[in-house]
């Protein structure tokens, strides 16, 4: 199972993006995510097209830095692998798949990826290769036209 955890004020346009890009992956069971979302706001309907087989965990919690809203989600967490995403970005069609063919690899311990905006241009730099996690080189690098970050747990 993967668990996401993710966390907003006031971006719903955006949270409505997201929930339709999960819903919309491919070449994955549903019932093996885990959505956790810490909601700092009142966004908790947004969640309502979520496809059901996704389980949803619901924390309503009052404002605070994305850091500690992320440990508050952990504490919910099932998953054996842990996303962390914004609550403006959104899932390519195979993301979420790809990212498990490569933890499950276990060669890595981690992935990270690189983001574009929907006019496809870059907003983050990240190398475009793979590379093996290790103590001393803390991310691989993958090509996803969003952020994200994903570890073992």
């Amino acid at each position: 199972m993967i668990s996401l955890i993710q966390t907003s004020r006031n971006r719903r346009h955006e949270l409505i993006r997201f929930v339709n890009s999960l819903n919309s992956q491919t070449n994955i069971s549903f019932s093996n995510i885990q959505m956790i979302f810490v909601d700092q706001e009142n966004n908790r309907d947004v969640f309502l097209d979520l496809n059901p087989k996704i389980e949803f965990t619901y924390i309503k919690y009052h404002h605070c830095s994305l850091s500690h809203a992320r440990n508050i989600g952990l504490e919910f967490v099932k998953g054996r692998y842990i996303g962390f995403p914004d609550d403006d970005c959104w899932y390519e069609p195979d993301t979420l798949n790809r990212v498990l063919s490569y933890l499950q690899d276990e060669k890595y311990q981690g992935v990270t990826g690189k983001g574009t905006n929907e006019k496809g241009e870059l907003t983050s730099v990240f190398p475009e290769f793979a590379a093996r996690l290790t103590t001393e080189q803390r991310c691989a690098a993958i090509s996803y036209t969003l952020f994200l970050s994903f570890c073992q747990v």
